[in-house]
């Protein structure tokens, strides 16, 4: 989802997807420079330029294989820091955060102030109709 916003997921570094930053975060302790890196990221977001932010690796990887969806609050918490920021300018890029995301729902939400409890209890109803629907297509016991 970070790729659709002017947080870099750190391509230009050999950890691109473990980690996230940007110059204009503060308090953070970790940092990286992207920089080209032939056949990989020739010209990564933000190249050349200190961003602070965090090593995801430990926690993502955690957090996914209990919980099995998107952590939220990482998304929340840096627009909300950097869209009070003017030299951060638009924190979306609203055509790929919104194909990313499947709609523009998630970004509006976001953009409104919404928690993520309101965003996740906005997802049920949709949910809940998947679950039925893919029922005729398993092919193995559901275990939910």
């Amino acid at each position: 989802m970070f790729e659709g916003t002017i947080i870099s997921v750190g391509r230009g570094t050999f950890r691109a997807f473990e980690i996230i930053g940007n110059p204009l975060i503060k308090d953070t302790a970790f940092s990286f420079i992207p920089e080209p890196i032939p056949g990989m990221s020739e010209k990564p977001p933000l190249q050349g330029k200190t961003c602070y932010g965090y090593d995801l690796k430990a926690f993502a990887g955690e957090y996914l294989k209990y919980k099995g969806e998107i952590f939220l609050p990482w998304i929340i918490e840096l627009f909300c820091e950097l869209d009070k920021n003017p030299a951060a300018g638009s924190f979306f890029n609203e055509k790929t955060f919104d194909r990313l995301a499947g709609n523009s729902t998630l970004r509006k939400q976001i953009s409104e102030g919404k928690s993520v409890e309101e965003i996740k209890q906005s997802w049920q109803a949709d949910l809940a109709k998947y679950k039925i629907m893919r029922k005729k297509y398993l092919l193995y016991q559901d275990f939910e």
